[in-house]
């Protein structure tokens, strides 16, 4: 919750940077990265659950990687703005 939480206040911090055309690309952009997060989140599981494993913690753990992943993307585009 906590990555989630600070993804969100970078993302705001982004988009009060940016011109209305590049607020909108981020949008696109952001809505297809939840789509993404979206669809691993669901492969992940039935991967680890197939084989037997901790799925939750393993499913989470690659949830707090693809989210910070997503935050430095957004912040590289932050420092350069």
């Amino acid at each position: 919750a906590w990555q989630l939480q600070q993804l969100d206040l970078l993302y705001k911090q982004l988009a009060g940077k940016l011109n209305e055309e590049q607020r909108k690309s981020l949008a696109q952009s952001q809505a297809a990265w939840t789509s993404f997060l979206d669809n691993e989140r669901g492969f992940a599981a039935s991967v680890y659950y197939r084989q037997g494993g901790s799925s939750d913690l393993s499913v989470s753990t690659n949830e707090i990687r693809w989210i910070a992943q997503r935050r430095q993307q957004l912040q590289l585009h932050l420092d350069l703005n």
